[in-house]
């Protein structure tokens, strides 16, 4: 169906990478001369004078968080902690579904699945920067035939259904299969939706899971949406881009997987030494915690795609609920961890986090490294509402004692609580 050009013009301004200008997020900063005092012994301490860490209090006034930031525009590898882009990305895709299709609704305007596939690209291949045209080319334009139900007048995820009521199914379901070797992954991953997909990724940090919702959003897409946020803006602290993905690809083709086109990688500068030195090397998974906060922050106040987009991405992350049988599932990370085992400490079901693990490392790392990011809410008669991120965490080593990466973000979490409840 051919629309008229006054059509065209309105879905462009339905979409998000139409917006002008594009709607950065704030550069978080250190404001708060009281809080700063508060926090400032933490960054001080021996053990953690080298990790970038950021943390953000909620607690008094979610819209006018008080903010502490220390060594916050170094570039590090994210890992996994780079999946909450994807999640990013997902949320912010559909809206422009629903958007748009909202718009055709209204106009009585009935488009099979390929067309609105085709108008999609049509729409991208219309705007002025090239990085977005780039979306618009074949293999590399969200499929959004397959990621959506087109169908319902308001799209959703394929699979969408209420996550919190099948949560407990889908860990059992979730566990039956993690773990298992390339080939079998791919296998099952077409047995499963994308919305379990997404949940997969987020909450366990499936690497299969994650190649597979890149494959279908594209990485031209995802990498657009991180740069109109602001999460990539050097010159002010900002390195967060995921422009890669996680897993092998097939051997042979998989009916549900699009390869990822290599003109579409990319890779930033980054200065910690996974690799090799203190050299700084290229990562398709930069971050730094002045993105990464400012991505906590927004997510926090709704300013992530909407609403419900917000509500969706925190429900796919790790909020380490446990089984009956004790077992959990979810992979918080260390900081969700570390005030998670505080003595004394409860935290709320409203607590999530993510956690990203460079332990493979190559022959010539110096040491494993890791990156998380958590918000937690605690009860009682100190409870707080605080996020954390810390990149950076390394094997520490003194005279008397050595503490691993995972130890330097539970104890580092711990310390920051203490701060915050002091009184």
């Amino acid at each position: 169906m051919a629309l008229s050009e006054a059509q065209l013009k309105q879905i462009e301004g339905k979409l998000f990478l139409f917006k002008a200008p594009p709607p950065a997020l704030p550069i978080p900063a250190n404001i708060d001369t009281h809080f700063k005092t508060r926090m400032t012994p933490v960054a001080s301490k021996r053990r953690f004078e080298n990790i970038s860490f950021g943390v953000v209090d909620f607690t008094a006034d979610r819209m006018n968080p008080k903010v502490f930031l220390h060594k916050a525009d170094i570039p590090w590898r994210m890992g996994s902690t780079g999946k909450i882009a994807v999640l990013l990305a997902a949320a912010q895709l559909r809206d422009d579904v629903r958007n748009v299709k909202k718009m055709l609704d209204d106009a009585s305007l009935v488009l099979s699945s390929a067309e609105f596939d085709d108008l999609f690209s049509t729409i991208w291949s219309r705007h002025k920067e090239k990085a977005v045209q780039r979306i618009a080319e074949k293999d590399a334009s969200p499929r959004m035939s397959i990621i959506f139900d087109l169908s319902q007048p308001e799209p959703d995820w394929r699979g969408a259904g209420d996550i919190i009521d099948k949560s407990l199914d889908r860990l059992d379901y979730a566990l039956e299969w993690d773990k298992e070797t390339e080939k079998d992954s791919w296998k099952k991953l077409a047995t499963i939706d994308f919305q379990d997909r997404l949940w997969l990724m987020g909450a366990q940090s499936d690497n299969a899971s994650a190649q597979s919702c890149i494959s279908e959003i594209g990485l031209a897409y995802m990498k657009e949406v991180q740069r109109a946020y602001g999460l990539l803006d050097p010159k002010n602290g900002m390195h967060m881009l995921l422009g890669g993905g996680y897993f092998q690809e097939p051997k042979t083709p998989v009916s549900t997987y699009r390869y990822l086109r290599g003109r579409d990688y990319e890779k930033n500068w980054v200065t910690d030494r996974y690799f090799d030195s203190n050299d700084p090397q290229r990562s398709t998974q930069s971050g730094s915690v002045a993105a990464l906060t400012a991505y906590m922050i927004a997510l926090i106040q709704d300013k992530l795609v909407n609403a419900a987009g917000c509500v969706e991405i925190k429900l796919f992350l790790a909020d380490g609920r446990r089984l009956t049988d004790g077992r959990d599932p979810t992979l918080p990370g260390s900081l969700f961890q570390g005030v998670q085992k505080t003595p004394g400490v409860t935290i709320t079901q409203f607590s999530f986090g993510k956690g990203g693990a460079l332990e493979q490392a190559p022959k010539q790392a110096e040491r494993p490294l890791r990156c998380d990011v958590a918000y937690i809410e605690t009860t009682g008669s100190a409870a707080r509402k605080f996020a954390i991120v810390a990149q950076g965490l390394v094997p520490f080593k003194d005279r008397t004692s050595s503490f691993n990466q995972d130890e330097q973000g539970r104890d580092l979490a711990k310390a920051i609580h203490a701060a915050l409840i002091a009184p």
